[in-house]
């Protein structure tokens, strides 16, 4: 499924001030970025498909939602990647899991011929699901763009760090299985998309909720990211 490209802003960070060597105009000062406070983090994604034998969807409609818990990003050891995200006390990393949810879905059928439709039953689910926060590189972030090549690209004129979502449904899509008897068996489809997080916006202390279109055969939608600092325990 192509993952469409966006960015956003995402939320607060402490930093660390740091004085330059002596000898150096004393207006001059370092800001390194040492960590966020903790952040809940929800992403959404709302599908409308269209049924069609050549070029459809699975679905005339589908929901789906995940969220991150007590999320924290944290300077990152490695400097091909902008930060490390940390759940709790745990170690940091390049990634971190959430549980997702399929809210509501509608089927699109199964075609015999272009105007014998056989209609489609659920068999499993649906089931909540596996969903993951990845740090990208650069590189590794536009090998995942719709197109790199197109010299429409936006080019990075800030420092940022890269992130994918990625759903993360079983093998055989068991969180949401339908069959179209006699025709075939089915199951869900990871979705997934790429994103950039600006590391001056971090600094700001920001509290963002953003939408951006998603785009995939016979399917057009929209995502939703809200990502808002975690309550005070």
């Amino acid at each position: 499924m192509p993952a469409p490209w966006c960015r956003f802003a995402c939320s607060a960070v402490v930093l660390a001030v740091v004085s330059v060597p002596a000898g150096a105009a004393s207006s001059q000062r370092k800001t390194v970025f040492l960590s966020s406070p903790p952040y809940t983090i929800d992403l959404s994604l709302t599908i409308t498909g269209k049924c069609a034998p050549v070029g459809g969807s699975d679905f005339t409609h589908l929901d789906l939602y995940a969220g991150f818990r007590n999320v924290r990003f944290t300077a990152s050891p490695a400097g091909s990647r902008a930060v490390s995200l940390q759940i709790g006390s745990g170690l940091a990393g390049n990634r971190v899991d959430g549980r997702g949810q399929i809210r509501g879905f509608d089927l699109c059928p199964a075609w015999e011929d272009e105007t014998h439709q056989v209609p489609g039953r659920v068999t499993r689910g649906p089931s909540p699901f596996r969903a993951t926060l990845t740090v990208l590189t650069a590189e590794e972030a536009r090998e995942r763009l719709v197109n790199p090549a197109d010299p429409m690209t936006p080019v990075d004129l800030v420092p940022v760090a890269w992130l994918e979502f990625s759903t993360r449904f079983s093998i055989l899509g068991q969180e949401l299985a339908w069959e179209h008897p006699g025709l075939s068996k089915m199951g869900i489809s990871d979705y997934s998309f790429v994103f950039s997080v600006p590391l001056d916006a971090l600094a700001r202390g920001q509290v963002f909720t953003f939408t951006l279109p998603h785009t995939g055969e016979g399917e057009v939608g929209t995502w939703e990211v809200t990502c808002v600092p975690s309550p005070a325990r």
